[in-house]
C-alpha cells in the first residue's frame, strides 16, 4: 500500500505545475512547461499555418506525447509550435475546452529509453506517410465541407474538384442528331401516317390512309 502511494507521489511530483485533467484525455498543461525535442528530424514550419487554423477551428484536439523521463516531446511538435504562434499574436487566446490561456493538452508516458522515445516519434510521422487515401470517398467527405473548412483541412476548391467524377465522355465515333431533323412516322396497324419534327415544339402533321375496298 505504501509503494502504490509513494509511485502515485513521485508520478504527480513529475507533472508540471498547474497541470489539470482533460475529461477527454490527457492533461491540460502551460505551453511553456514543455520542452521540444532539439533533434526532431522533421521539418513542419510549412504545416504551421494550417495546424494553426485547425486549433481555432476545433480546438486543442490530439494531445501532445511527452516522455516523461527524458522532459520532452516525443510526438505533436507541429501542434505546440501552431499554439505558441497563436499566443504570440493573441496572448489572451483559450482553445475549446481548454481551462486557460495558453494550455494544451499532453499526454505523459513512459518509455523506456531514448531509444524507444525516438522509434515512437519517427513512426509517428511516418506511418501516416505510407496511409493512402481512398479519393472517390475522400471527395464525398469535403464536397460536404463549408469551403472554409476544406482549406483547414488542407484542400484547396481545385484539389477538391479533382477528387470529385468527372462528367463520362461521348465515344469519339459517336453520331450526333438534329433535334429538329423531320421524320415521317407511320402506325403499323391502322395505317395512320404523319410527319413532323422530334422538337415539341412544332407541331406534328398528319394524314390518314384510306385502306383499300
Amino acid at each position: 500500500m505504501k509503494k502504490r502511494e509513494a509511485k502515485k507521489t513521485a508520478t504527480a511530483a513529475k507533472r508540471p505545475a498547474g497541470a489539470k485533467a482533460a475529461p477527454e484525455g490527457g492533461r491540460w498543461v502551460h505551453h511553456e512547461a514543455l520542452r521540444r525535442w532539439e533533434k526532431n528530424p522533421r521539418r513542419n514550419s510549412a504545416a504551421i499555418p494550417r495546424v494553426e487554423a485547425s486549433i481555432r477551428r476545433f480546438g486543442f484536439v490530439a494531445p501532445i506525447v511527452v516522455w516523461r523521463k527524458g522532459d520532452r516531446i516525443v510526438a505533436g511538435d507541429t501542434r505546440l509550435q501552431a499554439m505558441r504562434s497563436i499566443l504570440t499574436k493573441e496572448p489572451k487566446f483559450v482553445a475549446r475546452g481548454a481551462p486557460g490561456p495558453g494550455m494544451v493538452r499532453a499526454v505523459f508516458h513512459d518509455f523506456e529509453d531514448e531509444a524507444e522515445a525516438n522509434a515512437y516519434a519517427v513512426a509517428d510521422n511516418r506511418l501516416n506517410e505510407i496511409a493512402e487515401w481512398d479519393e472517390a470517398l475522400l471527395g464525398e467527405v469535403l464536397l460536404k465541407l463549408l469551403p472554409e473548412d476544406q482549406m483547414i483541412v488542407g484542400y484547396s476548391p481545385d484539389e477538391v474538384a479533382d477528387l470529385l467524377p468527372s462528367e463520362p465522355e461521348p465515344p469519339a465515333e459517336f453520331q450526333s442528331f438534329d433535334l429538329n431533323i423531320t421524320t415521317e412516322h407511320r402506325c403499323p396497324k391502322c395505317g395512320y401516317e404523319w410527319s413532323g419534327q422530334a422538337s415539341k415544339s412544332s407541331g406534328p402533321k398528319s394524314r390518314r390512309i384510306e385502306s383499300p375496298g
